[in-house]
């Protein structure tokens, strides 16, 4: 409840990426989007608990050379509760929203 991590998130083009040769790649670089917030949903009732902060830009995610990231603080969510991330991206008027259920997380 008391920790901070800064979250990074890698993004890929699918359409590049499934047009490319067999290259061997030593590593990938993450795909910078200028539009991109995150909100946090309980993973059990899908209860959205921290939504996208569009407004105030809340939950509008930075960037750097290594691509995109957030600060998050646990102590704003509820313990003992599973949680997931969601992504909205805002790019060339269109939104989409991603999700991966497999990365749940637990305030403990």
């Amino acid at each position: 409840t008391k920790d901070e991590a800064r979250i990074r998130v890698f993004c890929r083009d699918y359409d590049t990426y499934k047009n490319a040769r067999n290259k061997i790649q030593t590593s990938l670089k993450s795909k910078i989007l200028d539009t991109v917030y995150y909100r946090v949903v309980d993973s059990d009732t899908g209860k959205i608990v921290l939504g996208f902060g569009e407004d105030d830009n809340s939950t509008r995610m930075s960037t750097d050379s290594d691509g995109l990231y957030f600060d998050f603080h646990f102590d704003s969510l509820p313990v003992g509760r599973s949680y997931m991330i969601e992504y909205l991206v805002v790019n060339l008027g269109t939104r989409q929203i991603f999700q991966d259920s497999r990365n749940k997380f637990l305030v403990v």
